[in-house]
């Protein structure tokens, strides 16, 4: 991680992963059978998924990474899911929404930092670094629902021409510490799930 003299932190992307059957956390959820569950590798360089800075930004919305990226995500995406990947409005149940993927991303980590007790590290996944940090976006973070088009849209995108923006719906499901003294960033999986409370107090209403 580096504190970006713009003012900007600026993260490393190490790997992207999609992960069948959902699932709100970097692990697996209870309920999953493991044996069902697959983890796809996109199949891009890290050089590629870092072409430019990529930062971190609560006040965009949502996620927008570079062009490059979008073609490998599709194939994978195709392959765990038999479906085209677009950002175009799709008819979906709750329920075709919660086996979506879990969209992993690898983070570089400093590793003096991390050990193996610490939850939502990257572990067997990568044996090379074990140590990066796993953020999980679930479906319900990456997936927008228009009430008043009765579809879904997902909110990742990949347009930009380097670089990106990792938003709101990626810290989503996490507190994160900005540590501008030591120009670190550090994430850690949160039990509130503002999806799940948006929608209980739609459903109130």
């Amino acid at each position: 991680n580096q504190y970006h003299e713009s003012g900007w932190f600026v993260v490393r992307i190490a790997k992207i992963f999609l992960r069948s059957h959902g699932g709100m956390q970097a692990v697996v959820d209870d309920e999953a059978n493991p044996e069902d569950v697959v983890v796809k590798q996109v199949d891009i360089s890290e050089a590629s998924i870092n072409s430019g800075n990529i930062i971190l930004d609560s006040g965009t919305t949502d996620t927008y990474l570079s062009r490059s990226i979008m073609a490998p995500f599709q194939a994978a995406w195709k392959e765990l899911t038999g479906l085209d990947y677009s950002n175009s409005g799709t008819e979906l149940s709750d329920e075709d929404i919660a086996n979506l993927p879990t969209v992993l991303f690898q983070l570089r980590a400093e590793p003096t930092l991390n050990d193996d007790s610490v939850p939502g590290l990257v572990g067997e996944l990568d044996p090379l670094a074990p140590k990066d940090v796993i953020v999980a976006m679930p479906p319900t973070h990456y997936m927008e629902y228009s009430s008043k088009k009765e579809l879904y849209t997902s909110r990742l995108y990949f347009d930009e021409g380097q670089g990106g923006v990792l938003g709101a719906n990626f810290m989503m499901g996490h507190e994160v510490l900005f540590d501008v003294e030591h120009q670190l960033v550090g994430f850690s999986e949160s039990s509130c799930d503002y999806a799940s409370v948006s929608h209980e107090e739609e459903s109130m209403e």
